[in-house]
């Protein structure tokens, strides 16, 4: 029986990280989810937050927004998500000033439900990268 995960994220700006793992922890909307080898298929909606990848010698830390986890047969998991980005790589001034803009956006009023939707997960996936820079290596760019 195999042990290890073939783990793949996908982002609109390309493939973000695709690797063989031990283990992926993924932030879902029904909470974490920590898949193993031999998981049972699912599809689950990820939210913002910290995504851990678990190899053998190593541990790797993103951030996460919205997007979708697909387990499938045969040890494969993908993510698609609007970002991931390494909490080594994550610029936390860039992070603030664009949680600034979207509370900006969203004092300003008068805001279609669809416009208050995409400023609040502006905030969310922007919040997520702050906490997992500030949990794992707090770098300022």
């Amino acid at each position: 029986m195999q042990n290890t995960l073939t783990f793949k994220i996908v982002t609109p700006e390309g493939v973000t990280f695709e690797d063989t793992v031990h283990n992926v922890t993924v932030p879902t909307q029904s909470g974490e989810v920590g898949i193993y080898a031999n998981h049972a298929p699912l599809i689950s909606l990820v939210v913002p937050g910290e995504l851990v990848i678990k190899k053998t010698d190593e541990t790797i830390y993103l951030s996460v927004a919205h997007g979708v986890l697909e387990v499938r047969k045969g040890n494969k998991v993908i993510i698609i998500a609007d970002q991931a980005d390494h909490a080594t790589e994550i610029d936390v001034e860039g992070a603030r000033k664009a949680i600034e803009r979207a509370e900006g956006g969203l004092e300003k009023g008068g805001l279609t439900t669809a416009e208050v939707e995409t400023f609040e997960k502006i905030l969310e996936a922007e919040e997520a990268k702050i906490k997992v820079a500030e949990n794992h290596y707090q770098r300022e760019k």
